[in-house]
């Protein structure tokens, strides 16, 4: 994944660098680079996510398409990373017969965590109240994020017998595949205050989640939607 992450960086950065170039016979390509910076939030009360270490990250490669003095159209393409940290003592865990099971360890978890990267596109429509040339000034805008869900893995910390330990699991852990999501944007030129909510649940709909040690007893109501609250920095 970080192989992925840091060619997908140098592919976006050297298309921003050549829409900078304007040399003969070289077509334009005009664009920015988006970084969307927040925290998650699971929209049921659950004492299994830690809310302010559970961060998001965005990178998009951006482009605007102008209608009108007052409005624009902007669609994007990059990566969402989202991470999900547990509190106390869970982590998910896959259990037998494909179950996933909200699991826990004896041992003193120092970190406890879930990486979940998406491929996203998200579209917008913005109004500047004032009017604008090239996007500059003070704008609104709301629009929608479809992802796919390209991998996901849990890192776990820990220390036992005076040693620390690092366990890494990669497998789906019944996440869905895509989400959709809608999102809020208000902000000045090249910095702005977002909010993001997705409609699509973080589980599939048919998948169990259990209590650790007990495969019958399923947590029905364990399948958050996710919010994601932060700022943005643009223009790059």
């Amino acid at each position: 994944m970080t192989k992925f992450l840091v060619s997908f960086l140098l592919l976006i950065t050297f298309f921003s660098a050549s829409s900078q170039e304007k040399l003969t016979g070289q077509p334009d390509l005009p664009g920015d680079i988006l970084f969307d910076l927040g925290f998650n939030f699971w929209d049921q009360q659950n004492d299994t996510l830690k809310n302010w270490s559970s961060r998001s990250v965005g990178i998009y490669y951006n482009k605007r398409y102008r209608i009108s003095k007052k409005f624009s159209f902007y669609a994007a393409a990059g990566l969402g990373l989202e991470k999900f940290s547990f509190s106390k003592n869970y982590f998910l865990n896959r259990g037998v017969k494909g179950a996933i099971v909200l699991d826990t360890l004896n041992s003193v978890i120092l970190r406890n965590k879930m990486l979940v990267t998406y491929l996203d596109m998200p579209l917008e429509l913005r109004f500047h109240p004032k009017g604008t040339i090239e996007g500059e000034g003070f704008f609104v805008s709301a629009g929608v994020i479809p992802g796919l869900k390209l991998n996901a893995h849990t890192r776990i910390k820990y220390e036992e017998a005076g040693a620390k330990q690092t366990q890494k699991l990669r497998a789906n852990f019944g996440l869905n595949d895509y989400r959709l999501g809608l999102q809020f944007r208000v902000g000045w030129e090249g910095v702005n205050f977002f909010y993001k909510t997705y409609m699509t649940e973080l589980f599939r709909k048919k998948q169990s989640i259990y209590l650790p040690g007990d495969l019958g007893n399923e947590i029905d109501s364990f399948n958050p939607t996710i919010t994601t609250i932060g700022i943005n920095f643009s223009g790059f």
